[in-house]
């Protein structure tokens, strides 16, 4: 693991490197890259705060009795949520809060087949929730926003991508102050089929600068 006094040592060389671009990009080119290079850090700095590890998809027995992952996700759950499923309810898979504590008490996902137009509908149903107006997110990983149904009761707050095949998270929180935040870098990290590859490669760069962060941070 490296030292944070030499994390800070080389971020300050990357910065450094960055300035002898000035005379081959201008200064208002320059002044871009720093901007870029200070938003990567902040960003890096509030996944680890809020994030945990991405989550491990389920799996279902398939026809000749072998485990097959029910859908290819890329998730990171909010901090303090175990990255294994522990139990099916229905078709919602629970994750649970680890020993070491979270701010929410479980994630729940279920994930759509291609023709489940009720999808949506069941879902809310399941928690008597009515859907609110589209949230729209844009993930760091590409310049498109994901559109998801939501609808929020009491400490749980349910959320559906919509796409070919629809998937939901539902959070149940035990802090709402510190809630939305993690809830939205979640919902940022979630990728499902091909968009999991571009997840899983933007999230597996450990850092802005591709160093290995230091642990509880």
């Amino acid at each position: 693991m490296i030292p944070s006094s030499i994390l800070t040592r080389v971020r300050r060389l990357g910065l450094g490197l960055l300035v002898l671009t000035v005379p081959a990009c201008g200064l208002s080119d320059y002044e871009a890259l720093m901007r870029e290079a200070q938003e990567c850090e902040e960003r890096f700095r509030e996944e680890q705060k809020y994030l945990d590890k991405a989550v491990v998809p389920p799996t279902q027995k398939d026809d000749k009795g072998n485990d097959k992952p029910v859908a290819f996700v890329y998730f990171r759950p909010p901090k303090g949520i175990d990255a294994k499923p522990k139990e099916q309810r229905g078709e919602m898979w629970r994750y649970v809060a680890s020993p070491r504590g979270s701010d929410f008490n479980y994630v729940e996902m279920a994930f759509a087949a291609a023709d489940d137009k009720d999808f949506v509908a069941r879902i809310l149903g399941n928690y008597g929730v009515a859907a609110g107006s589209p949230v729209q997110i844009t993930p760091p990983w590409q310049a498109a926003p994901m559109t998801f149904d939501r609808g929020e009761s009491g400490n749980i707050s349910i959320n559906i991508l919509r796409g070919p095949k629809p998937v939901a998270v539902v959070f149940c929180y035990r802090r709402q102050e510190s809630a939305r935040k993690a809830i939205d870098l979640s919902l940022q990290s979630l990728g499902v089929d091909q968009t999991a590859t571009a997840a899983r490669q933007y999230y597996e760069r450990k850092s802005p600068w591709k160093l290995e962060a230091q642990p509880g941070s």
